[in-house]
């Protein structure tokens, strides 16, 4: 008897990401396994793996060549042994390439792709087959936590360009709609969520500043929708209640990057898991130890990529590991908190740094202002860009330059600045603090 639902699967595999074909489905059906069993089981899987990557970065990869091979025999944990490799920056990948990924022995098929940027200068990535598959197959494991499969009718939110068409293409096919909302007008905006009326997609997926600007229209116009997945910038618990609010959804938010793909979703129970079947997270303290339930940076080993090797590589982000067990029964790694990237604070010429996080919490229930961003011009100046019209803005502009000004000492110039539309990075994230060693969030 004909399995109508795995049929279905595979094609929408193979139509959602053809370079990876149904590997991709392959390692899809794994994860969902995978997931259900012991922290140890994961553990030794995650040990196997990374065991053949170091041997292979060292016998492969200039940039690891001085290392000895990982012995089966050899005691300490799998983290302490990580621990001994050198905390890989993006810098090292862009002034290096040739030293840091495969020059010899390469396979027929390469996959090359720049990052964003949003942190500086791209850098290019090189990927195989087996390591799309196996970001593509986590991707979509997360995503069925909350109820999204891969034939799914869906809405990609993107604040630039239409893709190509063939892209499009593909996606009309897969049961996906690509909606473009840069710059849009009120008018626009509304026409938009009457297409979204027309369409009547599952769910709806974009950053979290396109997803907000998008909702007030959805809003009024009545678009009802079971999801909204955000992805790309932090999501805060003011904003996770508003989209809430305005879709008359469940939210849910992933973490993942260009260079590494899928590396944390968030569980029916609201908590995000590590995909510890293809990264390995570390948070480590300001000399670079391994710390549980305490803030720190993050840094990911992708498990899977032998062309460019991700070796305890700092992708620029504070979170918060812990060990304590999620309620929905899974023994991947919970990842407790994302709190935004490293260099997002404003900082005087004391030292004292003022986070992002900072402003999340206390300007959560702005009212006349829409959205604000601060973007540091020098030691002692910043700018405050604001989105809005309504009565009593100046009242809440008086608070926020208020604020920094009472933390970061009264020498600190802050300019008010209105804007119809906050400034963006190449990709379309609009971060709410542009650090002062940013010339700007490209």
């Amino acid at each position: 008897m004909l399995d109508i639902h795995r049929i279905l699967c595979k094609a929408s595999f193979l139509v959602n990401n053809p370079r990876a074909g149904l590997l991709s489905e392959n390692y899809f059906y794994e994860l969902k396994k995978s997931q259900w069993i012991d922290s140890k089981s994961i553990e030794q899987l995650q040990q196997e793996k990374i065991r053949r990557l170091l041997n292979h970065a060292r016998s492969k990869i200039p940039f690891y060549s001085d290392y000895e091979p990982w012995q089966d025999e050899e005691e300490g944990s799998m983290r302490s042994r990580l621990a001994k490799y050198p905390i890989l920056i993006k810098d090292a990948i862009r002034k290096y390439p040739d030293a840091t990924r495969l020059t010899s022995g390469l396979p027929n098929l390469i996959i090359r792709a720049k990052t964003g940027g949003t942190t500086g200068e791209p850098i290019e990535v090189w990927h195989d087959r087996r390591h799309l598959a196996m970001i593509d197959a986590a991707c979509w494991r997360g995503k069925e936590w909350i109820g999204i499969s891969p034939m799914m009718r869906g809405v990609n939110v993107q604040s630039f360009g239409r893709g190509s068409w063939y892209g499009r293409i593909r996606m009309r096919l897969a049961n996906k709609w690509l909606i473009d909302v840069f710059c849009q007008s009120d008018e626009t905006k509304q026409e938009t969520a009457r297409q979204l009326l027309r369409i009547k997609p599952k769910y709806i997926e974009g950053y979290v500043s396109d997803t907000l600007a998008l909702g007030r229209a959805c809003y009024q116009a009545g678009v009802k929708i079971n999801c909204v997945l955000t992805c790309g910038e932090m999501l805060y618990e003011h904003q996770r209640r508003e989209l809430a609010r305005m879709y008359e959804a469940k939210v849910s938010d992933y973490y993942g990057c260009n260079e590494v793909g899928s590396i944390a979703f968030e569980c029916e129970m609201g908590r995000k898991h590590i995909t510890d079947e293809h990264v390995i997270v570390e948070v480590v303290d300001d000399v670079g130890l391994p710390v549980f339930d305490q803030q720190g940076r993050i840094l990911v080993t992708d498990l899977d990529n032998y062309l460019t090797p991700f070796i305890r590589y700092d992708v620029g982000d504070l979170g918060v590991l812990t060990r304590e067990p999620c309620p929905c029964g899974r023994k991947l790694t919970v990842l407790k908190s994302l709190d935004g990237r490293v260099q997002d604070a404003l900082v005087n010429a004391s030292g004292d740094r003022l986070s992002t996080l900072f402003f999340a919490a206390r300007f959560r229930d702005l009212k006349a202002i829409h959205r604000i961003q601060i973007i540091q011009k020098t030691i002692s100046q910043v700018d405050l860009l604001y989105e809005g019209t309504a009565a009593g803005m100046e009242e809440e502009l008086c608070s926020i330059v208020g604020e920094i000004r009472s933390r970061l000492g009264a020498q600190m110039e802050v300019i008010p600045r209105q804007v119809e539309r906050l400034v963006c990075s190449s990709r379309g994230k609009c971060r709410l603090i542009v650090s002062l060693d940013e010339k700007k969030p490209s």
